[in-house]
């Protein structure tokens, strides 16, 4: 009778290869958004730890954040300019730059600094949607992140904020309650999230951390007008990038890391902007785009050099490293231990490897498991049905030594 085995689990290990971006995989990272992300400075604390986590291997992070930009085609009667809609740029960045994940983070803009209105909420919403659309019409792969907050405190000392019923606001005249725009607006966003490939909260946390800050400091603010989060918010905002890409946060990041991968930035946005083009009034490179590109590439070399002996690096020659282990399985089920049963794939697995012929297991499922992913005996690493922290497994030493791991299958390692 022919015997069916269960295969209960197969843990890989591969050389990190391909750029890592936190759960994605990605060669070109686009940021779309207003000044917030034209400032650019989260966008720096999420590579600089991207780079310490991933030494070179990093996916191309380009920032087209424009400032005054809106996703609604909206703007202020008293704007010096009509606001830029990203709109009239997206078909030729997503064309241009290809990215394989995209951030977009607008909203601060769309209310147009007035108080709510169903007409504006309904440009912003439909200025949503149809960045939606076009994104994921390309294949890539769409992450929305709420507008900061507004902070009233800084025009409200210098008497700039105008309460409800004037004939009309602007960047510099802020409706008194404009964050409760924002707040809408951002609430509405967070129930479109099922529509994207992720959804990210920064206005939260930086609420937070400033209403924590004036419990000492009453006039603490992270925005000299109100709009325009300093490097402290942005430090905030990235933090919250990192959080949801399950990464360690910026502490601890080095400092002139940090300062080369913002050289690279702006020299980069700069030039990426001019080349992708865009109808505001400035700002644009007055570098040709190779020649930019070449002063770009000087700042990588530094970058790189810094991570010249990253484990990343040191693992791309190292071989992959699959282990499958199966239950309910005899000796003899495998062809190459002479089954009846064809198993051609294993079997040439065995050609190119080692065959054991005096393996034991410990006759029970999970405790096998144990033993084989930590090298010791399970009733030293498990005696409570859980493995001790002081054991770490073939997988947790592979990940701090370069290697990526997954894992299909049943877990079941440790009585659970």
């Amino acid at each position: 009778m022919i015997r069916l085995f269960l295969l209960a689990a197969v843990c890989l290990a591969s050389v990190a290869r391909a750029a890592s971006f936190g759960p994605y995989e990605a060669k070109t990272v686009l940021f779309l958004g207003d000044s917030i992300t034209h400032a650019g400075h989260y966008i720096s604390f999420v590579e600089a730890r991207l780079r310490e986590e991933n030494g070179n291997q990093v996916a191309e992070m380009i920032n087209l954040g424009l400032p005054s930009e809106t996703c609604s085609g909206l703007s202020e009667p008293d704007h010096p300019f009509p606001r830029p809609t990203v709109h009239e740029r997206l078909d030729r960045a997503l064309a241009t730059i290809k990215p394989d994940l995209v951030f977009a983070c607008y909203g601060m803009n769309d209310g147009i600094y007035h108080p709510f209105s169903d007409e504006r909420f309904a440009a912003y919403q439909q200025g949503i949607d149809k960045l939606i659309t076009k994104v994921k019409a390309t294949g890539a792969k769409l992450v929305l992140i709420t507008p900061p907050p507004f902070d009233p405190l800084p025009l409200k000392k210098k008497g700039k904020l105008l309460p409800a019923g004037r004939e009309k606001y602007a960047w510099f005249e802020i409706y008194e309650d404009y964050d409760k725009v924002l707040d809408r607006y951002s609430k509405w966003l967070a129930t479109q999230a099922d529509k994207v490939d992720g959804f990210i909260d920064v206005r939260t946390p930086i609420l937070h951390q400033t209403d924590s800050i004036r419990r000492k400091r009453r006039d603490f603010t992270m925005s000299n007008d109100g709009v325009h989060i300093d490097k402290q918010g942005h430090e905030i905002f990235a933090n919250a990038v990192l959080k949801y890409l399950e990464l360690p946060g910026t502490e601890g990041i080095d400092d002139e890391v940090l300062r080369l991968v913002e050289a690279r930035h702006k020299a980069s946005h700069l030039a990426w902007l001019t080349h992708v083009g865009h109808k505001r009034p400035g700002p644009n490179s007055k570098k040709p785009f190779e020649e930019s590109k070449t002063e770009i590439a000087a700042i990588e070399k530094k970058i790189a050099a810094r991570f010249s002996d990253h484990p990343r690096r040191q693992a791309q020659n190292r071989p992959n490293i699959i282990i499958i282990l199966c239950d309910d399985m005899g000796y003899s089920d495998l062809g190459c231990y002479g089954s009846e049963i064809e198993t051609p794939n294993i079997d040439s697995l065995a050609k190119g490897g080692v065959r054991f012929t005096q393996f034991h297991n410990t006759s029970k499922c999970w405790t096998t498991r144990a033993s084989l992913l930590t090298g010791k005996y399970w009733q030293r690493i498990a005696p409570q049905k859980f493995i001790a922290k002081e054991c770490p497994t073939l997988p947790e030493i592979l990940r701090v030594n370069g290697y990526r791991t997954y894992m299909s299958g049943k877990w079941h390692l440790s009585g659970q």
